[in-house]
């Protein structure tokens, strides 16, 4: 909730996009909501927040203070619900719920109510704090002690024990509950897949899949229309792959996610992906990558250039756009124009206009960029280069002086610069062009409690991955073994960077016509670290496993 009102506050000029990132550092530190944090800092008040919500969504205002909630209409609605969604139930009539929300647009908290109560939910608007004060004030009157079973850790999702209950309230319920369990388990990506028994549900966590309980036969078509239509998907249409987009699914307090949604026939039934975007997790500069300092150092100095094309290059997963966000979130400021071109928009940027390609109203990459660039953006950021034209089109814009960054799906730093020759554009302009090249791979870090030593590391394994022999005999690898505060030994990933930048020597190999491996010789005499370099200084610390470096670095890599 708090991206989505803070993006809406901005927009209609009642806070400027400073003064937002000033609330949310602020948000950040305290733990606190962003409507505490803009109220603590004098930006805006509360009531003022509450009045905008108001007459943005149309719903009236009401002040808890001045009302008092029948017990019996409290009772409606569990604790644990109205804490969840800062809502609180303050008058019943006939089969209709008033209910006291922070955000009346949160349709995913609507549901819930609507499940738990059997009622049709109208809401009003309170301050947060409001809300938060008589759900204590009202809660705590007679509320019994927690048993271990309200404080046990959250269980895997589960079909709710409600046999007379609809199908299509169960799916909702259930759906939510697989959301949220995939949310606090960090997973990325949820796969729903059709069998004979059911539905297959799968977590992709640290990359790596993990199968969950299937769902019954009988909920199937009723989960995947659910999600269909919380995507936006034609939920009629079960013959051709679909794409749709969940923005601000509740999944703890404070943290919405944004998910996309793809679906595809199979001859069991539709299959659907759904990866996870969460926002809070979302790096709000470079320094919170991971990268060395000296590489931190080099980006920072290629940003600040006024023009350039800066590419971050790594296959599908390894973090290349969180990369690129990270670092728009650098360069955004009141005094910068910034513009993305984006298939689809994943995250929402305060501060930047994002453009959403759409390829069957005519409008691909390329013209996108030419249409862009008409409108004299300081920042161009591409989200992907498909082809030709598109390729031309970031080269030419970083050539008529803007700073340009995008990606490309290669394996490391001077392979992207082969490739864009390959692609087409002329040698002497992709080293006019390019200003850095950064190449990424995520690998699954070690859980610290429970790694053990590595036996089949051997020295000779590890001087044949690029080790000196002195370095060799000094390092002691580990490897994952399992424990109850991790999954399978591993906790989490770490990013790998390889930065190159391109420089007077680089360019002219580039226009020599030098291959990949020439640029890669001339990048290490310049003091480039590759990306197998770097992973063995985390093998060596025993961060990740040799194994898994050798894994995401390929044999190429060395």
């Amino acid at each position: 909730m708090a991206d989505r009102i803070g993006e809406l506050l901005v927009r209609e000029n009642l806070i400027s996009l400073a003064q937002l990132k000033r609330a949310q550092a602020d948000q950040r530190t305290t733990g606190k909501r962003l409507s505490y944090s803009l109220s603590r800092l004098g930006i805006l008040g509360e009531r003022e927040l509450a009045d905008f919500l108001s007459a943005q969504y149309g719903v009236p205002w009401m002040s808890l203070t001045d009302y008092e909630i029948d017990p019996k209409v409290v009772e409606l609605v569990p604790r644990a619900v109205a804490s969840k969604h800062t809502a609180l139930p303050v008058q019943r009539a006939g089969s209709t719920l008033v209910v006291a929300m922070a955000d009346p647009s949160n349709i995913y908290a609507i549901d819930d109510l609507k499940f738990v109560t059997n009622l049709n939910v109208e809401p009003v608007v309170s301050t947060e704090t409001a809300i938060e004060e008589a759900i204590a004030r009202y809660y705590d009157r007679a509320a019994p002690p927690p048993t271990p079973s309200e404080t046990r850790a959250p269980e895997r999702p589960s079909v709710p024990n409600a046999p007379g209950l609809p199908e299509s309230d169960q799916a909702i319920r259930l759906c939510n509950r697989v959301l949220v369990h995939a949310a606090s388990r960090g997973a990325t990506q949820i796969h729903i897949e059709p069998s004979e028994r059911g539905l297959r549900i799968r977590l992709r966590i640290d990359g790596v899949l993990h199968p969950e309980p299937e769902l019954p036969l009988g909920l199937r078509g009723a989960v995947i229309t659910r999600f269909k239509l919380m995507a936006g998907l034609d939920v009629a249409e079960r013959r051709t792959p679909q794409e749709g987009q969940i923005r601000g699914f509740r999944a703890g307090t404070d943290r919405d996610l944004d998910l996309r949604v793809a679906t595809m026939p199979t001859a069991a039934g539709e299959k659907l992906v759904l990866r996870l975007l969460d926002r809070s997790s979302l790096p709000h500069d470079l320094g919170g990558l991971g990268l060395e300092p000296e590489q931190l150092r080099q980006a920072r100095a290629a940003l600040a250039r006024p023009q350039g094309l800066i590419l971050v290059a790594g296959p599908t997963g390894s973090g290349v756009t969180t990369t690129l966000y990270a670092a728009l979130g650098e360069l955004a400021g009141d005094h910068v124009s910034i513009t993305t071109v984006e298939d689809p928009v994943e995250y929402t940027l305060p501060g930047c206009t994002q453009v959403q390609v759409q390829k069957d109203s005519g409008l691909g990459v390329a013209t996108a960029v030419q249409a862009v660039l008409r409108q004299d953006p300081d920042i161009v950021m591409i989200g992907g280069l498909p082809d030709l034209e598109a390729v031309d089109a970031a080269v030419r814009a970083a050539i008529s002086g803007r700073r340009v960054l995008s990606t490309l799906p290669t394996d490391d730093a001077a392979s992207t610069l082969i490739r864009l020759v390959h692609l087409g554009i002329e040698p002497y302009l992709v080293a006019a062009a390019v200003s850095l090249v950064i190449a990424q791979r995520l690998v699954r870090r070690l859980c610290s409690e429970c790694a053990s030593d590595d036996p089949g590391a051997t020295a000779a394994r590890l001087i044949e991955a690029g080790m000196t022999a002195s370095q060799a005999q000094a390092c002691r690898p580990k490897r994952a073994r399992g424990c109850k505060a991790c999954l399978g030994g591993y906790r989490g990933r770490v990013a790998l960077f390889e930065v190159l930048p391109v420089g007077a020597a680089l360019q002219e190999r580039i226009i020599e016509g030098a291959g990949a491996a020439e640029l890669r010789a001339e990048g290490a005499r310049l003091g480039l670290r590759g990306l197998r370099a770097v992973g063995l200084a985390q093998v060596a610390a025993g961060t990740i496993g040799l194994d898994d470096l050798l894994r995401a670095t390929g044999e190429r890599l060395v």
